[in-house]
């Protein structure tokens, strides 16, 4: 829990037979991470080359495309649910391949199959259209314009809604009719009858104006009823094709999208036992695979392996402990689930370095802490800790679980400071309520300076700690330097104490020994030498720069006083919340105190104090962590194991 996982590294070399089979072990078992690093191959790197994946790449992108197409065309006629299989078939490449063809193949020919339609159906309905519009015509000048043609000029057509109102103005000097009826799509239907003598002028117009001309079909000769009749009856049957064809394709919709789910699946995992393949090293019919995996995983991964590979393999195990921390060892955190909403919170300031602590846990202890010593109240913590559980009963796959995870954290510490501070919604028994339970420690409103001091007290034993922590850090990664003569180092630390040590004596009137003052010179001189013995024993920076160090000596000392005064703010936040509510209170005795303005006024008070207070608290608290106790042994430089996963 306080350290990461333990990692090794796999160096495992194959038969160029075996890479598929393993690759799709690799990404199944889902513990295990590519590494570019290798133990092996580093010595021979020459002798090892990878392989040309230009054609895998653009064969998944093809497949890719087309199934993205398929998915357009088909879903919009599923009626019934997605079928969902945790036991899902993994297609081969060359069967994914012929069933995107054929499915491309049936789509196209559908989409043929509905264009021819749409254009007949389309053509039909303009034809209906411009026959009522030219039947009316006839009605309206008692008269067959149609038959007299080398008199009048008549013409069908579609065209757009703003070109059609150009059209309806320059029309104003022709000596005829212009008429529309319905649309297709985005453009009118229009029917215009001009003289004979203005046909050139008015087709120059048109032509401008992009009209789509049809004509005069021939319907509009003869009986306009009969082929009014004819016209409505094909109109039907195209309708009851359209209709039919629709049918069709929600029939085998099903099967096709299911299947597509199905293949879209498969080459999601062809995909990624691409990625693992692509990264193995080749030579003649070896291939070499490198990467990370949990070292309480590898038997198993070993004893599958073996089963696969029929053992004709080999694998080279390091252990990280080998490594130096140059090496970029990923880290998997294993915190039990309970304190997952504290590492999210770790890992948003930085990822644990694989030989770092892993600060979670004792992260969430602090939070939780000092939290409760802010914010502490029974019924306001209460509220906290119901809404919390509420909300992770009903919103379990909510993006803020997190939040209400901690809200369960930090109710029931903020519940149990409550009752230590005899607080219950702001009523507390020293304050006059004598139907309140007495306080079981003490009461901040009325102990101000006492609960200063213990929060100052508090802050000691926190940057005490974090000292503690750098130490075994600095240790666990053999960085010596930072151990000896960094400023969050063992020697910082003994300063730190003594400086401490020294306070203490002269707040009590003992007298201060000389020795003390001495060790402290000394060791404040050697620190602020810091330069010169890195550039010496370890060659970091340059001895010119010495003077420097004295700069950051007094950037030490003055961060080490107010690190440990900034704790102060426990105390104050306790006293700030006992002052809100005494405000909240001296506004209901303002409003009549047993109104129904006065209660309104007490429960919107107590809401207004959980919701401001409470965010406020969450945040300095977060401040404490990160800045006054992280920032002593916690570098955050680590990245998060990512075993390369297939998720369906």
């Amino acid at each position: 829990m306080f350290v990461t996982q333990k990692m090794i590294l796999l160096d495992i070399l194959l038969l160029q037979k075996d890479v598929e089979d393993v690759s799709k072990l690799i990404v199944e078992s889902k513990y295990f991470e590519i590494s570019a690093y290798s133990s092996v191959a580093s010595e021979t790197e020459k002798q090892w080359s990878h392989e040309n994946a230009t054609g895998k790449k653009k064969l998944i992108a093809d497949l890719q495309k087309s199934i993205q197409e398929l998915d357009l065309f088909f879903t919009p006629y599923r009626t019934t649910p997605l079928l969902v299989s945790k036991d899902k078939v993994a297609y081969t490449i060359p069967f994914m391949s012929d069933t995107v063809r054929q499915y491309k193949t049936k789509k196209d020919q559908l989409e043929e199959r509905f264009y021819l339609i749409k254009k007949r159906k389309e053509e039909t309905a303009i034809k209906i259209a411009g026959l009522r519009m030219h039947m009316g015509t006839q009605r309206k000048n008692k008269k067959n314009i149609i038959n007299k043609s080398e008199t009048m000029y008549s013409i069908l057509g579609l065209i757009n809604n703003t070109n059609l109102s150009i059209l309806e103005q320059e029309f104003r000097r022709f000596d005829g009719e212009l008429l529309t009826e319905g649309h297709v799509n985005d453009s009118e239907i229009v029917f215009i009858t001009i003289p004979e003598t203005h046909r050139e002028e008015l087709k120059t117009l048109l032509e401008q104006l992009y009209f789509v001309n049809y004509g005069l079909p021939e319907e509009f000769f003869g009986e306009g009823t009969s082929n009014m009749m004819r016209l409505g009856l094909d109109y039907t049957i195209i309708c009851d094709q359209e209709e039919m064809l629709t049918a069709e394709i929600q029939k085998i919709t099903p099967i096709i999208t299911d299947t597509l789910d199905n293949v879209s699946d498969s080459l999601k995992l062809y995909t990624k036992m691409s990625e693992v393949s692509q990264s193995m090293k080749q030579a003649g019919h070896f291939v070499l695979l490198s990467g990370w995996i949990a070292a309480n995983k590898y038997r198993q991964f070993q004893k599958t392996l073996s089963e696969l590979c029929s053992e004709n393999f080999e694998i080279t195990v390091t252990d990280t402990e080998t490594f130096d921390i140059q090496v970029d060892i990923p880290t998997k955190l294993q915190n039990p689930k309970i304190f997952k909403p504290f590492e999210q919170l770790v890992t948003t300031f930085g990822t644990p370095n694989y030989k770092e602590i892993d600060p979670t846990i004792l992260f969430a202890g602090l939070y939780v802490l000092m939290y409760g010593a802010m914010f502490g109240d029974v019924g306001q913590g209460a509220l906290l800790l119901i809404f919390g559980i509420l909300g992770k009963i009903f919103k379990k796959e909510s993006n803020f679980n997190m939040i209400f995870g901690l809200m369960i954290w930090v109710g029931t510490s903020s519940t149990i400071f409550g009752l230590l501070y005899g607080s219950y919604f702001g009523y507390e028994k020293l304050a006059g309520y004598e139907w309140v339970p007495n306080a079981l420690w003490i009461s901040p409103m009325h102990n101000i300076m006492t609960i200063l001091m213990y929060s100052v007290i508090f802050g000691v034993f926190v940057i005490s700690f974090s000292y503690v922590l750098g130490v075994i850090n600095a240790i666990r990664m053999k960085t010596w330097d930072v151990l000896i003569f960094s400023h969050k180092g063992l020697t910082a630390f003994i300063i730190y104490l003594i400086v401490l040590g020294m306070g203490y004596m002269a707040v009590q009137g003992i007298a201060i020994p000389i020795y003390l003052f001495v060790i402290f010179g000394v060791l404040s001189l050697f620190l602020g030498l810091e330069r010169i013995w890195e550039a010496l024993f370890y060659g970091h920076g340059s001895i010119k720069d010495w003077w420097m160090g004295f700069f950051d000596m007094f950037e030490f000392f003055l961060s080490m006083l107010t690190n440990t005064l900034s704790f102060v703010r426990i105390g104050a936040f306790a006293l700030t919340h006992a002052a809100l509510m005494m405000a909240v209170f001296t506004l209901r005795d303002l409003a009549g105190g047993d109104t129904i303005a006065a209660y309104a006024i007490v429960v919107f008070g107590n809401i207004f104090v959980i919701g401001m207070e409470g965010f406020i608290v969450g945040i300095q608290t977060l401040r404490l962590e990160y800045y006054e106790f992280f920032m002593r042994f916690f570098k955050g430089t680590g990245r998060i194991f990512k075993p390369i996963v297939h998720k369906s």
